[in-house]
């Protein structure tokens, strides 16, 4: 879009060189640009040519090709001279905008963080605005350079999963399995004096990545009881309030043909691991995986090998049955 106009002025305020009454002319020629949110042209005078440009933003409503603007958007990546988004800072650092100056300033220590995209690494940031690791999860094998360990398999069909990351205090964790592959008494060991088991939860997409670190810790008490027990085929675990890290109750036996049975629920915040699940909650991606991990043994039910029914993926719920 093009426009034009023209005028005339008489007075000395601006050109008293021609002195008091003398008249000149003035003409404006321009265009807007295809979005209309900003304009550009020139202003000929009897002095010469004067261009000028004009812009929407900082109008404070979103327009035209506008990405952001003063109280549309996150202000602290909104950049308001052109109202385009700002590229993300650093990991560990976050940007503080105040009275239209924005600063780069590192994330408190302690912030989760993911360093390197592995998934057994436990990072967080250093105050300083770097990502760094700080331990390997019990979910993987710190021995072999904090990789995933090689875990037994459920060895039938008659396992099922409910897992849901969202919405913020419904999270939960139904995980069933009626025959684990060697799952002898002395694999089992003896939580009620050492040995800790974890509950990890993995997806398989692109990445492996780990969504859920549980810890079921050995030899300790919940409320006046104490929260293992030993049964006629294995141990039972249980914690009314899901301390420390959600799990409610865990049953796992051995049998005298080497396999096993499990069952184990979960539910609240305390489940998720590391940083709380974004809005909308990140997908679960290819299949997921849930293990039971003790010092010396895990056990594994993979939730998109052949012979699983997927009943529900998506707004952070994953509901199946069969795996292996």
């Amino acid at each position: 879009m093009t426009f034009s106009a023209s005028g005339s002025q008489t007075g000395p305020e601006s050109f008293f060189l021609f002195g008091v009454g003398t008249t000149f002319v003035l003409s404006v020629t321009g265009s807007a640009s295809p979005s209309g949110d900003s304009i550009s042209g020139v202003v000929t005078t009897p002095f010469g040519e004067i261009p000028f440009t004009g812009s929407l933003c900082g109008n404070g409503a979103l327009d035209g090709s506008e990405e952001c603007d003063a109280g549309y958007g996150p202000s602290s990546s909104c950049d308001l001279d052109s109202c385009s988004l700002l590229e993300d800072p650093p990991i560990c650092n976050a940007r503080v905008c105040e009275a239209g100056s924005c600063t780069i300033v590192p994330l408190p220590s302690g912030t989760s963080c993911d360093r390197d995209g592995e998934s057994c690494t436990i990072d967080e940031c250093d105050g300083a605005g770097a990502c760094a690791m700080v331990a390997c999860s019990a979910c993987c094998d710190a021995s072999a350079g904090c990789t995933p360990r090689a875990c037994k398999r459920s060895l039938a069909s008659k396992t099922s999963l409910s897992l849901a990351v969202s919405p913020a205090g419904k999270e939960r964790i139904v995980w069933t399995a009626a025959r684990l592959e060697a799952a002898t008494s002395a694999e089992l060991g003896d939580p009620t004096t050492a040995g800790d088991y974890h509950l990890c939860v993995f997806d398989q997409g692109t990445a492996r990545r780990l969504r859920l670190d549980a810890m079921l810790p050995a030899a300790t008490s919940c409320g006046s009881r104490p929260c293992w027990r030993s049964t006629s085929k294995g141990f039972a675990y249980r914690s009314s309030t899901g301390a420390p890290d959600g799990v409610t109750s865990l049953r796992i036996a051995s049998s005298p043909a080497g396999s096993g049975t499990l069952a184990v629920r979960g539910k609240g915040a305390a489940l998720l691991h590391g940083t709380p699940e974004s809005t909308p909650p990140r997908p679960f991606e290819g299949s997921v995986v849930v293990e039971l991990h003790n010092p010396t043994t895990c056990w594994a039910t993979d939730f998109g090998s052949p012979g699983t029914i997927v009943r529900r993926s998506g707004d952070g719920l994953f509901v199946a049955k069969g795996g292996e």
